[in-house]
């Protein structure tokens, strides 16, 4: 994926999960924020609880 469409700053993150809406399961919870400009493109950034971060530690 290319680095102009990965969400990496902690700041974009807490943009992302204060102002936009979210879709969940049991698995995983899904944000969603709608960019102002229609020029840009989709970006994405992916966040993994401790839990699992210690199990996939665990598994490798």
């Amino acid at each position: 994926m290319k680095k102009a469409y990965r969400i990496k700053k902690n700041q974009e993150f807490q943009t992302v999960f204060k102002r936009g809406k979210s879709v969940a399961n049991r698995q995983f919870v899904v944000y969603l924020l709608k960019q102002e400009s229609a020029d840009t493109h989709f970006r994405i950034g992916l966040s993994v609880s401790k839990k699992l971060e210690t199990l996939s530690a665990v598994i490798v």
